[in-house]
């Protein structure tokens, strides 16, 4: 019998910090890792919501064009729109 990892309990902050190092290739900042943290705690956020969350950012969407050569800021605009927006997931600027 196999274990689904959608609901296996999964601890908050290794899961921000792992969803950070797989998603945007680096270690969360403590603002960010605080925020996501705290939204997974409160049931406010899922894992996978987190990881939608990182994966239709900004910053995800700059280091996809820079590992894929779209260097055009006006193609990355438009992929940034294109992209689903998450709610209430992004942490304060």
């Amino acid at each position: 019998m196999s274990t689904d990892p959608r609901t296996t309990e999964v601890d908050p902050t290794t899961a921000v910090q792992q969803a950070y190092r797989l998603i945007l290739g680096r270690a969360a900042d403590a603002e960010g890792e605080a925020h996501y943290v705290g939204k997974l705690r409160s049931g406010e956020l899922t894992v996978p919501q987190l990881c939608a969350a990182l994966a239709t950012s900004d910053e995800f969407a700059d280091r996809l064009a820079v590992r894929t050569g779209q260097t055009d800021p006006t193609a990355r605009a438009r992929t940034a729109r294109a992209r689903p927006t998450p709610t209430s997931s992004t942490p304060p600027n």
